[in-house]
């Protein structure tokens, strides 16, 4: 019956009769991919198997006569519709294109490439054609043989650029010069075609977003090839534009643009004048000047310009990105030239009320003059400092001026950063402190911005810098029912103390002050989760500093920071944090649970200092209460869903598994870093946990580890993760590694030191020559030095009882924080 309906259906005729005999054909192969198995199906599938070939090649050979057939004539159209079909063959299957390499190949192309009458259709399906039967490797031949024809080139370059954009193994295989080289063949023989060299630039823009083709680029003359180009096509606007991304992405990779700093100046002011309001050209063009060092220039063009124009406004925005000090293109001998440049600028827009000039260029006054008020002012010039001063009081004067605009008022505070830098008593600190502190200035902004969070913890930081902690006690005892204010005193008591690396008797005199505010705090907005964690962390910080010797304030009559304050704050946060916590742990909207975490996270920091500040038996009594209550515990339990629901980030997460398990060492419970080590598969609670060993070794804890096994479990935990790793490990599992090794130096020299009798003041020189002996790839004797003259600070009391506990610190005199003593110290000791 089916060889009756086969000849039924062949003494038709037309496209019905065809559509038909498809229709079983389909039918027949849906059958042949359900069922593979079926006996009828293999059976009928094995004599079909061969006509079906010999109809294929039927196909691809008739089109291929009719694509000769049409070449000859010159059929445009036709000649179109026989590539399409080839193309559409040769991508089905592989034997259509063993059969097309069979008949020509890409010989085949050659009278749709070469007809001057092909149409834009004909030429890309035809590269499309032949990068089917050759790849990149046919495409890269075709354009050398064709450089005379801009048409074919021009799509070319475009199947080129989709080649570079999607990879693959040929393409990675291919020589960066090879690549490079045609491009440039390209753009050189068709000096005056803005489609060439658009699609050449395109192509370039891609392929120097990689390392490896920038300095092959930069080797083979690349700076030179983009600049004539520039320079030959200055009317072209998308020429200009991806020729100045190339230059930035070659200045990027540092590949010899310097060499070529005036070409590339005038390149890029031609073509900011050219299309300036073209945001790109604007934006790459700044970008380079000063990436060239040319920050001169672009102080000429913005003075030129002027502040209002397109290009001023670029020119001033790309000079934010100017790092004063760090490169010769940011030297202090330009800094007068800038801010007489700028200066001018915020002169004429305070004047003006140009706000938007305003907020862009009170920034750049003030980033200029903090990298310079550091230095001593007998080793500045005399132009620099005069210019220090000119822009300060620009800067107050905008403040004075524009005191009502938020954003411009917590710009200008911002000059306060000054005089934390300034040496005391210079006329850079005493001016600041002068002008906004005389007339009542910083009170008049907290009263015309009392609802502003912003501007009230701006203030309130001013303040403090200024005045001292007691300031901003005092004002938060005088606006008692501000939450607003009492907040951001919070966050301002916080990082004042925590900034604190000696404290200062006028510090130290308002700490049993800020216990009470900080404390008030809490109990007056106990729902509050903002106001409890940022009470925690200034509480924190308060404690870090250390207890008050007795009598130590007797001078000035100020109350003692004492066991009873260190015990004052840790009840009230153990009153009020955990209910905030399980509310917020209870609640279903998005981010609560987070926000819990965050808050026993400070909880837990507090409990930490608390641990390490109090002396024996309070510290024994803050350990079981800790125990008791089980923050710690807690916290690591929240981590371990929140990694389970996706919650928490890689950073995060170590980071809060490092405290939650330093809290717990702190308190004796060694045998959980052991247990995490051994079960934890996540590399950031296996980093977060080697890293509070590291701590707790530190903190003078090294017998306790040991007592513990802990050296044992850290050894053999990195060997299991640098096996598990091998050779290719991801980025987190190899910090996980790097943690391990460094807890395995700190453990190991601990026994070290205790099996050589090392004396207790001479262990920690002893732990850091063991870990640079053990892994110096990892540490390098760079990072033993810095660990060492952080811990060695003759003045950092901080540090030092970090690192030696109670101990009677002689490192001090021992070893001075220098390379060369250091290095005869650890020669002494080997």
């Amino acid at each position: 019956p089916s060889l009756g309906s086969t000849q039924a259906f062949t003494g038709g005729a037309g496209v019905q009769s065809l559509v038909e005999l498809v229709t079983m054909l389909r039918i027949f192969i849906s059958c042949v991919e359900r069922y593979p198995t079926d006996s009828v199906v293999a059976a009928v599938a094995g004599r079909a198997l061969t006509p079906l070939a010999k109809v294929t090649e039927m196909c691809v050979c008739g089109v291929l006569d009719e694509y000769n057939g049409a070449a000859d004539k010159g059929d445009l159209v036709a000649l179109l519709s026989a590539v399409w079909f080839i193309r559409e063959f040769c991508e089905a299957s592989p034997a259509a294109l063993t059969l097309v390499n069979q008949h020509g190949g890409p010989k085949l192309l050659l009278p749709a490439l070469a007809n001057p009458q092909a149409d834009d259709h004909l030429l890309r399906e035809s590269v499309r054609l032949l990068h089917c039967l050759q790849g990149s490797t046919g495409l890269l031949q075709t354009v050398t043989q064709a450089l005379q024809s801009p048409r074919v080139v021009v799509h070319l370059l475009w199947k080129l650029r989709e080649c570079c954009q999607q990879a693959n193994d040929e393409w990675r295989q291919t020589p960066p010069s090879t690549l490079l080289q045609v491009t440039m063949k390209c753009i050189e023989a068709n000096p005056k075609d803005g489609a060439v060299h658009d699609a050449a630039l395109s192509l370039l823009a891609d392929m120097l977003q990689y390392a490896r083709y920038r300095s092959a680029y930069a080797h083979l003359g690349g700076w030179t090839n983009i600049i004539c180009i520039l320079e030959a096509m200055r009317t072209d606007v998308d020429v200009q534009r991806r020729g100045l991304g190339i230059l930035c992405e070659l200045q990027r990779s540092g590949s010899w643009g310097t060499e070529h700093l005036q070409r590339v100046a005038h390149v890029v002011m031609v073509a900011l004048d050219a299309f300036h309001e073209d945001s790109q050209i604007l934006e790459w063009g700044v970008w380079l000047l000063l990436e060239l060092g040319g920050l001169a220039e672009v102080l000429k063009m913005l003075e030129r310009a002027g502040e209002t124009s397109p290009v001023g406004q670029g020119a001033l925005h790309g000079l934010r990105q100017v790092q004063w000090g760090q490169t010769d293109a940011a030297e202090i001998a330009l800094l007068p030239e800038f801010v007489r440049v700028v200066g001018a600028c915020i002169a004429r827009a305070s004047q003006g009320s140009l706000v938007d000039v305003l907020q862009v260029g009170v920034p750049l006054l003030v980033n200029a003059v903090h990298a310079t008020a550091s230095t001593p002012e007998d080793r500045l010039p005399p132009v620099a400092a005069q210019s220090c001063s000119h822009a300060i009081r620009l800067i107050l004067d905008v403040l004075q001026r524009h005191m009502m605009d938020v954003d411009l008022v917590v710009e200008c505070l911002k000059v306060a950063r000054v005089y934390q830098v300034a040496p005391d008593g210079s006329a850079f600190s005493n001016s600041i402190r002068e002008s906004l502190l005389s007339g009542g200035l910083l009170e008049n902004i907290a009263g015309a911005h009392a609802s502003q969070d912003i501007v009230q913890k701006q203030v309130l930081w001013v303040r403090g810098l200024l005045l001292g902690a007691a300031s901003v006690v005092q004002l938060m005892e005088r606006l008692d029912g501000s939450m607003c204010c009492w907040l951001n005193g919070v966050k301002t008591l916080g990082k004042l103390y925590d900034d604190i690396d000696e404290l200062t008797p006028e510090a130290s005199a308002s700490r049993a002050r800020a216990v009470t505010v900080l404390t008030t705090a809490m109990q007056r907005w106990p729902k509050d989760p903002s106001m409890l964690m940022h009470s925690c962390f200034a509480l924190s910080a308060l404690a870090a500093c250390g207890l008050d010797r007795p009598g130590s304030l007797a001078s000035n009559g100020a109350e003692e920071y004492s066991e009873r304050h260190l015990r004052a704050g840790l009840q009230a946060a153990y009153q009020w944090c955990p209910g905030v916590i399980a509310d917020l742990e209870r609640q279903a909207r998005p981010g609560t649970r987070s926000r819990a975490r965050f808050v026993r996270h400070e909880l837990l920091r507090l409990e930490i200092e608390t641990l390490r500040c109090a002396p024996q038996p309070l510290r024994q009594q803050v350990g079981a209460e800790c125990l008791q209550l089980a923050v710690a515990y807690n916290q690591c339990q929240a981590l371990v869903r929140a990694v389970e629901a996706s919650e928490v980030d890689a950073e995060t997460l170590c980071d809060q598994f490092r405290m939650a398990l330093l809290c717990l060492g702190l308190c004796g419970r060694f045998d959980i870093h052991a247990e995490v080590l051994q079960r934890a598969n996540w590399p950031p609670v296996v980093k977060g946990t080697a890293e509070a060993i590291a701590e707790l070794s530190r903190f003078g804890l090294q017998a306790e580890l040991a007592r513990a096994g802990l050296a044992e479990v850290v050894v053999r935990v990195l060997g299991e993760w640098q096996q598990a790793g091998g050779d290719s490990m991801d980025e987190r599992t190899a910090g996980a590694v790097e943690a391990l090794q460094f807890a395995q130096g700190w453990a190991a020299a601990a026994l070290e030191a205790m099996a050589h009798g090392v004396a207790p003041p001479a262990q920690l020189m002893w732990r850091i020559l063991c870990i640079a002996h053990r892994a110096p790839r990892t540490l390098r004797w760079q990072t033993c030095f810095s660990e060492a003259d952080s811990c060695l600070q003759p003045n950092n009391s901080r540090h030092a009882r970090e690192t030696l506990g109670e101990r009677p610190s002689c490192m001090e005199t021992l070893f001075t924080p220098t390379r060369e003593k250091m290095q005869r110290a650890a020669s002494n000791l080997t």
